[in-house]
């Protein structure tokens, strides 16, 4: 199962490679999907491409999730993958183009067009699921359907995972410095103790 980037800008190769796939069209409000997007990812996505210069001289450093992140996005972004301009006009037109490719030439019986305020049966009779749940006293209880893709559980989300690779990349600074200083320090003592005294043939 797939969901989200960078999986989504291939949503109809995926599904000509996986025939047998169930595919969920997540059935959106562009203005809503347009609003959503400008408070959330598209900051994102300027910061991270912002970032490539610096990425690219502290590499060695930098946590290797991050780095994959930096490099991939900005690839989709250069190769024409994806959105072009964050002009909200354009933001639209390729919304409802992308849309309309998935519909067009995915088999409309592979498909469901789901919103998540529909819950859990249609898109677990869809994906013939089960719908989660746990027992409790002779009685089946559902578990509530998840919601937490608002912008500030977003944001919440983005804060926890820079603190983590910040946090990771001064873990990598501190531990390669204090290699580096070892290695200085074994030579510079080395030096002290390399003899004085020297033999001078006959």
């Amino acid at each position: 199962m797939v969901v989200d980037s960078p999986s989504c800008y291939f949503a109809v190769e995926l599904a000509e490679a996986y025939p047998d796939a169930k595919v969920v069209i997540l059935s959106r409000d562009s203005e809503k999907w347009y609003n959503s997007f400008a408070q959330t990812v598209q900051d994102v996505i300027i910061r991270r491409e912002s970032l490539q210069p610096l990425e690219w001289v502290l590499r060695p450093w930098v946590p290797a999730q991050a780095s994959a992140i930096i490099r991939m996005g900005n690839l989709l972004s250069r190769s024409g993958v994806g959105l072009g301009s964050y002009d909200k006009e354009e933001c639209l037109r390729y919304f409802h183009r992308y849309y309309a490719d998935c519909r067009a030439k995915i088999a409309p019986e592979r498909c469901i067009e789901y919103q998540v305020q529909d819950g859990w049966s249609p898109l677990c009779k869809h994906l013939g699921a089960f719908v989660p749940g746990y027992q409790a006293s002779n009685t089946w209880i559902q578990v509530p359907f998840p919601r937490t893709n608002d912008a500030d559980a977003f944001h919440a989300w983005v804060n926890r995972l820079q603190y983590s690779m910040l946090r990771q990349f001064w873990r990598n600074v501190i531990f390669d410095g204090l290699v580096l200083l070892g290695i200085l320090l074994l030579i510079w003592s080395r030096s002290f103790t390399r003899p004085n005294t020297y033999t001078l043939g006959n």
